[in-house]
């Protein structure tokens, strides 16, 4: 890994579609982090910032039950010596886990193993559909538009759950031209290099490669648009992306099950 600035981060995005409201699931999700060591292990959690309470399996176990009672705003935010991360999910099931780590303690191969691994204990976790883990260096570019109608792009490391099997085709997935794992049933892991790299040209095209072996008309645009909108133009919706022509998953049988 090519290291330029101590600030740099490694930053994961898992999305799936469960409700997680259940204590169980909590303590399992943080057996997955503990797995990860003592710089990545969570020292304060709250349920919103500022947090202030000391992390301890036993308590963080009380305030998932009692954000699992909320209307909104269901989940939980916590910080380590080397990063923060959330867990939330809404009504409909879908939730949204992340993870910001500092990179100086994912520099050797072996910690990288190890988050490797961690994400796809998560990404099961959380009956995840969509998820990637990338250098901070080499933002995913969004124009706004959901995951649901396109994706953003191709990170590092790509997480594709059921939905993107039936949209890309496992034969086209597994023939990608990078590492490709199926690591359990209807769950494939897409790898580019062997370390998250920083921003370079090399990265670049190999995340079009892969992204134009998939199908670019399931990736966003980037289409140019105008910054300035007036009052008229946005009530008139001119403001959003256009959704025409994007090839999208069916999440039908994702929204609002019972797990």
């Amino acid at each position: 890994m090519n290291i330029k600035k101590a600030s740099y981060t490694i930053k994961v995005v898992i999305r799936g579609f469960k409700n997680l409201g259940k204590e169980n699931l909590c303590e399992d999700f943080f057996n997955i982090i503990d797995e990860l060591g003592s710089n990545i292990r969570p020292t304060k959690i709250g349920i919103n910032e500022p947090l202030r309470n000391p992390y301890s399996l036993e308590y963080v176990k009380k305030m998932w039950s009692e954000s699992a009672k909320l209307k909104h705003g269901k989940g939980i935010i916590f910080k380590s010596k080397s990063g923060f991360g959330s867990v939330s999910w809404r009504g409909d099931n879908s939730n949204i886990i992340s993870l910001n780590i500092k990179q100086n303690v994912l520099l050797n191969k072996k910690n990288i193993d190890k988050l490797i691994v961690a994400v796809k204990k998560i990404f099961i976790w959380a009956n995840g559909v969509y998820g990637y883990v990338y250098h901070s260096s080499m933002p995913v570019y969004s124009s706004g538009l959901s995951y649901k109608i396109c994706l953003p792009g191709i990170a590092w490391l790509n997480l594709f759950g059921l939905p993107y099997i039936n949209l890309f085709s496992s034969e086209i997935i597994e023939s990608s031209p990078c590492f490709v794992e199926k690591f359990a049933d209807n769950y494939y892991l897409l790898i580019l290099s062997e370390m998250p790299e920083i921003y370079s040209s090399a990265e670049i095209n190999k995340q079009e490669i892969v992204k134009n072996h998939l199908g670019k008309d399931a990736f966003d645009r980037k289409d140019i648009k105008q910054t300035y909108f007036t009052f008229e133009e946005i009530r008139e919706g001119k403001d959003i992306p256009s959704k025409e022509g994007y090839r999208s998953p069916d999440f039908t049988e994702y929204i609002n099950i019972s797990n």
